[in-house]
């Protein structure tokens, strides 16, 4: 592929010389890339090289912010509305409609790893962690502390763990709280957060549903949270 006059992202992976296992895994990650295909909201993956001591990755360039930059802190008064939260969450929707069907989990969602760009478009980067539905019986654990899902906390992340980590950035975005420092109720292990938030009572049954502690018992696909959010529109 010709990249001249490309504007790209080049991701490095340092390897020791002669390690097998990071050849090994940079070969399965450049496979995952290509088995995802394209989405407006995932920036491309453009080509791959190796140079002396490292591997590259090249990326499509998409302009924009890292949404961890607008989150509001704890206590102040620029906490994000209802609105707000429901147009972040139905933006990362659509991609977490699409990726599954790829047989693929993010298991890294979190605010750092959303770029808004001037449009007020969003889009989802670092697949760095990416794996096949066939791969969930090994206990790898990649995430970021408070945005994980329980089961992948124990290393058994399911597609709807990701549903999981993006609630979590709308409560931090209607609390200002960062996750980890949520209490949790020991009889339920559901975070507590209600009192923290303005939100209509439909809503909060939402993003309780996204977070529910047990997978089973959590919303299983992102189309199945879309439409619950297009009844809040709709009523």
């Amino acid at each position: 592929m010709d990249l001249k006059n490309k504007l790209c992202i080049v991701k490095q992976i340092i390897r020791k010389k002669n390690d097998r296992v990071i050849r090994k895994n940079f070969d399965t990650e450049v496979s995952f890339l290509y088995q995802l295909g394209w989405h407006p909201q995932i920036p491309g993956y453009l080509a791959h090289f190796e140079d002396g001591e490292s591997f590259y990755l090249v990326y499509e360039y998409v302009e924009g912010g890292s949404l961890s930059k607008r989150l509001p802190e704890e206590e102040s008064s620029l906490l994000w509305k209802e609105e707000s939260v429901i147009d972040l969450l139905s933006k990362v929707l659509n991609v977490l409609e699409f990726v599954p069907k790829r047989d693929v989990i993010h298991r890294d969602i979190r605010p750092s790893n959303l770029i808004v760009s001037p449009e007020s478009k969003i889009y989802l980067i670092n697949f760095g962690f990416i794996k096949e539905l066939v791969s969930l019986q090994t206990r790898t654990f990649t995430a970021t502390l408070g945005y994980s899902a329980p089961e992948q906390s124990q290393g058994f992340p399911r597609f709807c763990s990701d549903i999981y980590a993006l609630a979590m950035v709308g409560i931090q975005g209607l609390t200002g709280v960062p996750p980890k420092k949520f209490q949790v109720n020991y009889e339920t292990q559901k975070i507590i957060w209600h009192h923290q938030a303005n939100t209509s009572p439909e809503f909060t049954n939402i993003l309780d549903k996204m977070t529910f502690p047990d997978w089973k018992e959590r919303y299983q696909s992102a189309s199945e949270v879309l439409q619950d959010l297009k009844k809040l529109y709709s009523d």
